[in-house]
This record gives C-alpha cells, structure tokens and sequence, in this order.
C-alpha cells in the first residue's frame, strides 16, 4: 500500500512486515530527476505515490510518484526498503505519476513477443499539467521493465522512429494543455486491454462537455491501431444522467464478466465538479455486451458509415472516412 511518502507492505494476515519511508524531495518541475543538476530554484516536496502495481511474475512492486517528473522505482518483494533506481531517468517511459491523473496495469505481452509469462507495463496518464513537452510521457503506452546484474531500465515495447512506429499514443501537441483527461482504471480481458477515463469533448475549453469513455485495444497489437473508445453514462430509475465514473472495478467470472462502475452527476456543464446531492450510482456493465458494441463501432467507424476518431489524437474533430487499412480507433 502506497500513500504520501511511504509504501507498507503486508502480509496474508494484514500484518505490516515492512515500511519504506521515502521523506520529502528536492524538485522542480522544469528539471529532470536526482542525480541530474538543476539549475532552477528547487523545493522540498512530498513524495506521494501515484501508481503502485504488483508484477506477481517477477516479484517487485513498481512505484511511481508524484514528484520528479513521476519517476518510478522498482522495490522487490524481497526487500521494499531496498529500492532499485531506473538506469535513465531523462527518458520519459521511467515517468508514470502524475498530480494531474494516471493508471497502469501489468499485462499480458502480444503473442510470440516475448517469453511468457513476462508482463508489461500498459499504462494511461495526463499530461496536460507539463508545460515542457520534453518531460511530457506518452498519453497511452506499452512499456517494458528490463534488468540485468547492474541496472534497471523501463522503455517504451516498441519504439521505431524510422518508420514511424511506436507502442504508444500520444496527445497532439498544440492541444496538449487543453485535454483534461482523468483515467479512473484499468485491465485486461480476453486478449484486450481497457481503461476507463473522463475526457472533453472539444478541444475548445469554452464549449466542451466532460463524458466517461470507456478505451479498448488489442494486446496483440502493439502500435494501438486497434484504439477505440465509446461513451459511457448510468441512468437512475428517474432518468437522471450520471456522466462522471469515480471508481472502477472488474470482476471476472467462469460464466460472465461485469465492468461496475460508480458514477457521479456534474454540478454543470463544463466542469469536473460534481454535485453531492444526487450522490453516486453503480452500473454494471457486461463485458459481452461491451464486446459486441465495440465490434459494431469499429464497423461502422471502417466503413465511413459512422463515428468520429479521437479528437485529441487528430487534433481536431474528424469523422470516420471509409478504409482500406486498419484505422485508428473510433467513437460512439
């Protein structure tokens, strides 16, 4: 369990057996992570985790904070009190925290792309609080944790600027301030990888609205040519909109998977505020059904009949054109 600068860890009966202090840090948002030099006027801050996954497989939780441009750690199993430190910390796949939103999971590798039962690192984060692009990771990736006898390295799955392939997308640059997305939570399924976020529907901060989308890709294909994404909402018995997932949670099953969502009701349009007194509702989604609809979206977003690509991927708001290839991703 991670919180503001520590992280304890438990065992079977819930008994603290370990606790690792990490104190405050010398940073500063326009300087790369310690032991890189600073030039600016740096500050102590706290060290809050924002991510904290467990590789069962390999035995280590990474950990990845809010400070340091969300740096992450890997602390084993073994010995959290011992963490081991990223070889490169100028490159932005070691950064996963993030003050403003991020969610990651490990996951099952593309087939035949590595020895199994290795797992990867599919990760979803906002950016829009960065104001130097070159601190700015990716909005949605694939990453792979690596080590050997002297050093520990997390990079992006697939990275071939050549030809102009990558396991990652990423925000369009001149709007990257302007998508103010939440990513709630995130897993795997059946061979598809999905996260369940908040984003606006325009680029346009004046005019936009906020809506739950719920993301899907293929885990076997590592370019994210198969992005798609739909919107999601709860409807009480009176007919009240609840737009705003807060939490999420996957509970897998022999004979069917249900997606439960808690949602809340914007206080206005516009805002990401909520209003507390129409409290929260809980959806139950089947993954079946979700299926099914993102089959027919991509369809219909292939054949030019309709449905929009994401807007903040495009740069601008383009309706699905009839294809010979493979598009990237969708809305309903």
């Amino acid at each position: 369990m991670g919180g503001v600068k520590n992280i304890v860890q438990f065992d079977e009966e819930l008994n603290v057996t370990r606790r690792k202090f990490f104190g405050k840090t010398f940073d500063h948002p326009k300087c790369y992570p310690s032991p890189v030099d600073c030039l600016e006027t740096s500050s102590y801050v706290d060290n809050i985790v924002s991510v904290l996954l467990t590789n069962q497989v390999d035995q280590y939780v990474l950990a990845c904070f809010t400070s340091q441009q969300g740096l992450c750690s890997v602390l084993p199993y073994s010995d959290i009190t011992n963490p081991k430190s990223f070889a490169d910390v100028k490159d932005t796949a070691t950064y996963l925290g993030s003050a403003a939103s991020s969610y990651a999971f490990f996951g099952s590798p593309p087939s035949g792309q590595l020895d199994n039962p290795k797992r990867l690192v599919y990760a979803a984060m906002a950016t829009y609080d960065r104001s130097d692009t070159k601190f700015s990771p990716k909005t949605i990736s694939t990453r792979e944790v690596m080590s050997n006898a002297t050093n520990w390295q997390m990079r992006y799955f697939y990275d071939n600027a050549a030809v102009n392939e990558h396991s990652y997308l990423n925000v369009f640059p001149s709007i990257q301030s302007r998508f103010r997305v939440k990513y709630i939570y995130g897993f795997e399924l059946n061979g598809y990888g999905y996260f369940v976020s908040i984003q606006p529907t325009d680029s346009d901060v004046s005019r936009t609205e906020y809506v739950t989308r719920l993301v899907q890709f293929c885990l076997n294909d590592k370019q994210y040519k198969t992005y798609i994404e739909t919107a999601i909402k709860c409807v009480d018995t009176n007919g009240i909109n609840y737009t705003y997932a807060t939490a999420a949670f996957i509970q897998k099953d022999e004979n069917e998977n249900t997606l439960s969502i808690s949602f809340v009701k914007p206080a206005k349009t516009g805002s990401l505020d909520y209003d507390v007194q129409y409290g929260t509702r809980i959806c139950n989604f089947s993954m079946k059904t979700v299926r099914d609809h993102f089959v027919s979206l991509r369809e219909k977003c292939h054949s030019g009949v309709d449905g929009f690509y994401p807007w903040w991927i495009q740069g601008s708001i383009q309706k699905c054109r009839q294809q010979t290839g493979t598009p990237v991703g969708g809305l309903a």
